[in-house]
């Protein structure tokens, strides 16, 4: 992948991001939001290779992309293992963070955009699914 297309009305005409970091990974899952704070939108891109035969190839990095900058920013010393997410998935914006279930279906992770910080919140409580029959329906 070269670049993303980022599209909203606010900036008219679709607006390319160029690559500015690594996409040469295996697995990505990525996120758009909005920081409020510094009044900035901004694409998050969680990078890592879960196979890679070098240990240290497989750390996860974290990218953002500024809109306001038009710039990529590696986020360093992260103490989160990121392959908790599940791969190709898009976070979800909800109150100044992006959402992701994680592989477990346990718990979403969530990363803040004004804070730049990971966090863990836990998954809401599942019922269990099964079919009722409510008599003869016809």
């Amino acid at each position: 992948m070269d670049l993303l297309q980022q599209d909203n009305p606010r900036f008219g005409s679709p607006r390319m991001v160029h690559q500015g970091c690594p996409f040469h990974y295996t697995d990505l899952a990525y996120g758009f939001g909005y920081d409020s704070v510094g009044d900035d939108y901004k694409v998050s891109l969680a990078a890592y290779r879960r196979y890679d035969p070098i240990p240290e190839d497989r750390v996860p990095k974290v990218h953002i992309f500024s809109l306001k900058t038009d710039s990529w920013k590696l986020m360093e010393n992260l103490s989160r293992d990121l392959q908790l997410i599940q791969e190709g998935d898009t976070g979800l914006y909800l109150n100044g963070a992006l959402h992701w279930e994680s592989c477990s279906g346990k718990k979403i992770v969530a990363f803040d955009l004004v804070e730049q910080k990971f966090y863990d919140v836990p998954a809401p409580v599942r019922g269990r699914s099964s079919a009722h029959e409510l008599g003869n329906c016809r």
